[in-house]
């Protein structure tokens, strides 16, 4: 009986276990358990008041990365898997790369890992925060004074003694020897006390496992992963009138032009190369009048001349090597130029990789049918409250109605419901609703289209119209007349583009877009007084360009252009075609004539 008890006690505590906690081994050791219950109010911890699903999944992460890193930069990936912020003392060497192979791995695991490669230590410092200190293990100098004007070999060979490393010195040997240097560390750590006297004249610590010697300067490598072809890309849009006549006083004429041109070259590898030389270059230039300084202060040798000094500034500076065809970047230069490096590499791959969603509808909205109807749609911004939208009069833009309904943002269910209008801000389908409150609405584009920050992305919807010019030479020979008739083929498009070029902003600031939208057509044509009877186009043009600053999930309206549009009576589809001066054209039956004001609908999503 007393077993039969105890079993079942055993069995109910179990099963009361189990329904406290559903949490799973790796949950219990993934620093994201500890902060996954927290609740949003009256918190300030980076990362709180996600939602669950969020948590959840980085409470079950592993990790997983292989090739060669940077401490800093293998940190960087773990602080994005497991969401947390990392803090680095002053004297961890950040810029250490190693060689690594991690495969799913918690993060306890992975810790451990990182600890035992890199040599450092990584401790909970808060609530979803890390912070890194240089292992317990690290050797380090209590106090080192080799006296004034030591040569650098002496020093060296002192430090390697206090350190206990095991030196083998077949480099250099010449600029140790040569080079004096006066120097005091009090409690630093071995290596850091070897870059202190080492990197000035161009020579670095190298770790050959069982021995140390001494290099250049130190290497690193980098990959960015991005596809950066040469890219020059210009749109322009030209527009032209003139006038010309003559009378008595002599020839005049009058007129004038203009375009719109937007240019986008983008070669982010030389820029990129640019900027890494020049941060070698710069760091040369600051070295080599750090040697002649010191020249000058050395005591004078035989003869006036002064004692032996570092190799006048003979050193490698370093050198950044680009292979565009993989993405990979090497540099060799001082630790310093090499972290100053990282951060430039870091930025840029980070803008080169940011995506925007840009979803637009380029809309012509009819101002003849009930637009006094729609310039007092009522709108809803709470339940049981109403306010009319709009203007009146059909001289009133309805960008500027549109505009008025957006920036009041109201909170609603989009939609119309027995004449009451619902607008939900950020809600791109219900300003088109609105939109179409105001009359005929004609769709002449529905864009959506990924943009890469900076990059230019074109979207393109008309045809070519062919026509011709003739050119007529005429030659007489004493058999006769000779005639040579030329048509040259020329094209000329109609139809509507949407251009858009994008800078991503940093999560939470609003986006630079740059929108170009011209719009082409034929009015009609006109025949070349030169006796050849060619017809050339005349083109109408109109063009919506603004530079526009958006956050993610507002929708923007731009334009304001008015014109008279062709509209087939059976479709529905606007017509690009001239429009009669007075009267009716043949086969007009079908054809109706509407003013339209055209107007762009943006909105967008940052996806990275």
């Amino acid at each position: 009986m007393n077993k039969l008890f105890t079993n079942l006690l055993l069995a109910g505590a179990t099963a009361g276990l189990v329904a406290c906690s559903d949490a799973s081994y790796l949950q219990n050791n993934s620093p994201a358990e500890g902060f996954k219950d927290y609740k949003e109010s009256g918190s300030a911890v980076i990362g709180v008041g996600e939602p669950v699903s969020k948590r959840q999944m980085q409470a079950n992460a592993t990790f997983k990365a292989q090739g060669t890193y940077a401490l800093s930069s293998l940190l960087s990936r773990m602080a994005h898997v497991y969401n947390l912020a990392v803090r680095y003392s002053d004297d961890v060497r950040q810029e250490t790369t190693k060689s690594i192979v991690i495969n799913e791995l918690t993060f306890d695991e992975a810790r451990n890992y990182v600890e035992d490669v890199y040599g450092v230590q990584i401790v909970r410092e808060g609530e979803r925060r890390i912070l890194v200190l240089p292992s317990l293990d690290e050797k380090r100098i209590d106090s080192f004074s080799p006296g004034l004007n030591v040569s650098l070999s002496q020093v060296v060979r002192g430090l390697a003694k206090l350190c206990d490393y095991n030196m083998v010195i077949t480099e250099n040997k010449q600029q140790l020897a040569t080079t004096l240097v006066t120097t005091s560390f009090k409690d630093i750590t071995c290596l850091d006390a070897f870059d202190a006297v080492l990197t000035p004249h161009g020579m670095s610590l190298v770790n050959n496992g069982t021995h140390y010697t001494i290099g250049g300067f130190p290497q690193r490598q980098w990959i960015l992963d991005l596809q950066e072809p040469e890219r020059q890309q210009n749109q322009s849009v030209t527009y032209a009138s003139s006038f010309s006549g003559e009378s008595d006083s002599g020839n005049s004429s009058s007129g004038g032009q203009g375009s719109i041109t937007v240019s986008n070259n983008r070669n982010l590898w030389d820029d990129l190369e640019e900027d890494l030389s020049a941060l070698v270059e710069k760091s040369c230039e600051e070295m080599q009048n750090n040697v002649a300084d010191v020249a000058s202060l050395l005591p004078a040798g035989e003869g006036g001349a002064p004692a032996a000094s570092s190799n006048s500034g003979s050193f490698e500076c370093g050198y950044v090597r680009i292979n565009r065809t993989i993405g990979m970047v090497q540099m060799r230069a001082p630790y310093t130029v090499l972290n100053s490096a990282d951060e430039i590499i870091r930025h840029v791959k980070d803008i080169a990789s940011r995506r925007l969603m840009v979803e637009a509808r380029v809309l012509a909205v009819s101002k003849n049918h009930g637009f006094r109807q729609g310039a007092y749609t009522a709108v809803s911004r709470n339940e049981g409250d109403t306010y009319t939208a709009g203007f009146e009069g059909e001289n009133v833009s309805i960008v500027s109605a549109i505009s008025s309904l957006l920036s009041s943002d109201p909170s609603a269910v989009d939609g119309t419901n027995n004449g009451l209008f619902n607008y939900t801000g950020g809600d791109l389908r219900a300003a088109v609703s609105f939109a179409e409150s105001f009359g005929t609405t004609y769709q002449l584009m529905q864009p959506m289209m990924e943009v890469m920050d900076r990059q230019m992305a074109v979207m393109v919807d008309g045809r070519n119209e062919k026509y011709f010019l003739v050119t007529t030479e005429r030659e007489t020979t004493d058999s006769g007349t000779i005639t040579d008739t030329t048509a040259e083929e020329k094209t000329q498009f109609v139809g509507i583009q949407f251009a858009v070029t994008a800078q991503v902003a940093d999560e939470g600031e609003p986006h630079t877009l740059s929108v170009q939208v011209p719009m082409t057509e034929i009015d009609r044509f006109v025949t070349v007084p030169d006796g050849s009877g060619s017809e050339v186009p005349v083109v109408t043009t109109r063009v919506i360009d603004q530079k526009v600053r958006i956050r993610d999930g507002e929708v923007k309206v731009i334009g304001g252009l008015t014109r008279t549009i062709a509209i087939d009576k059976e479709s529905g589809v606007p017509l690009m075609r001239n429009i009669p001066m007075a009267g009716k054209l043949l086969n007009d039956e079908d054809i109706s004539y509407e003013n339209v004001e055209f107007i762009v609908l943006l909105q967008v999503k940052r996806l990275y």
